[in-house]
């Protein structure tokens, strides 16, 4: 097996230390604006796309080829919290778009 050997047990030390710096290095915010995470993967029957497509499709001012949210997922131990992640450079835009997030969705497809 890969783990039992030295040099599995090497690589598998690396990939942890490169994941954990990862995962340090990218920020998240939380809403509690949905009254169900369901919500998020519900599809819209006027634009035929789920919330979570919309959210996603969202454009980066400081990428303008990227998206500015890396993950939407339900919040851990959480029943209506809803986690956004981005790229560092895109932190102002990400906590921009959260805290006008019903708002702006409201713009889209009412």
């Amino acid at each position: 097996m890969l783990f039992l050997s030295r040099e599995g047990k090497v690589k598998m030390a690396t990939l942890l230390t490169r994941q954990e710096a990862l995962n340090n290095r990218i920020p998240y915010t939380t809403s509690w604006e949905f009254a169900t995470n369901l919500l998020i993967d519900k599809v819209s029957p006027t634009s035929g796309r789920s919330l979570c497509q919309v959210i996603m499709s969202i454009p980066s001012s400081v990428f303008p080829n990227s998206t500015v949210f890396h993950t939407i997922d339900k919040s851990w131990r959480d029943e209506n919290g809803v986690t956004f992640t981005f790229v560092p450079e895109n932190k102002s835009d990400g906590r921009m778009y959260v805290a006008g997030l019903v708002p702006y969705l409201w713009a889209i497809d009412p």
